[in-house]
């Protein structure tokens, strides 16, 4: 009886374990920092209605928490205004997916080394 317990307990960990894991890969990510530094490239996005919107992409070098650099690229959304000029934002990227969010943040809270890459 005491060994089917442990079996059925090792059972569900390895569940959690597995989904933990899985939803990682696909929401998660690793945090890089970056700063606006231009007005970014204006394109106009189709949607399935045939509706026109504008959206601004960007292309820029971020820094990880411990100052490692990786060249991203992120978009506003649909029919937004341009980032501000000088902005900081926190990025989020997925291995597979890119970046999949990003939000402006105050320069006190970036790390030291990403700040100092930054500057």
């Amino acid at each position: 009886m005491k060994t089917k317990l442990l079996v059925a307990l090792a059972l569900i960990l390895a569940v959690f374990a597995l989904g933990y894991s899985w939803y990682q890969s696909a929401y998660g990510g690793e945090d890089f920092y970056v700063q606006v530094d231009s007005a970014g490239k204006k394109t106009d996005v189709k949607t399935d209605n045939g509706e026109t919107f504008s959206q601004y992409v960007y292309e820029t070098t971020g820094y990880s928490n411990s100052g490692v650099a990786k060249e991203l690229e992120y978009t506003t959304v649909l029919d937004a205004k341009p980032l501000r000029q000088g902005a900081f934002l926190k990025i989020v990227y997925n291995k597979t997916k890119g970046v999949i969010s990003w939000v402006e943040v105050k320069q006190s809270e970036i790390p030291a080394k990403a700040l100092e890459k930054l500057k």
